[in-house]
């Protein structure tokens, strides 16, 4: 399931960092935020993260040290519970309009299986990838 975990992180963020990096305002309209040219530039430094984020995961999606897991699967919690938070708030708040509902459900379900990998029934044996 890690694998899993693994890989999502990497398929939402290696494909919204490229597109935010060449054409932020374009990525943030669709979420009916305009941006100006600072919101350009900080986007363009968050869509660095998140391909830095998704080339981390994606190379290591095979990774068999225990110490290795567990501290990315802590970064996948981190970041996606405080993404989906982020953007609720971002919602609730009249920033973003209600196509951000479909982020915010994919980041709360990524949190979600983190943290059954990390506190599930098979946590302490993370260098094997069985579903538990």
């Amino acid at each position: 399931m890690r694998t899993l975990v693994f890989i999502l992180n990497s398929a939402m963020t290696l494909p919204f960092g490229l597109a935010a990096l060449f054409a932020p305002a374009a990525v943030f309209a669709a979420f009916g935020i305009a941006l100006d040219s600072g919101g350009e530039l900080v986007t363009r430094g968050y869509a660095a993260t998140c391909l830095g984020y998704g080339t981390v995961f994606a190379l290591l999606r095979n990774a068999g040290h225990a110490e290795t897991i567990r501290a990315l699967l802590w970064g996948s919690l981190i970041f996606n519970g405080i993404e989906a938070a982020i953007q609720a708030m971002a919602f609730f708040q009249a920033i973003a309009g209600a196509s951000v509902w479909g982020t915010v459900t994919a980041h709360a379900i990524l949190f979600g299986v983190t943290a059954k990998c990390l506190f599930g029934t098979q946590a302490d044996d993370l260098s094997s990838d069985s579903a538990p």
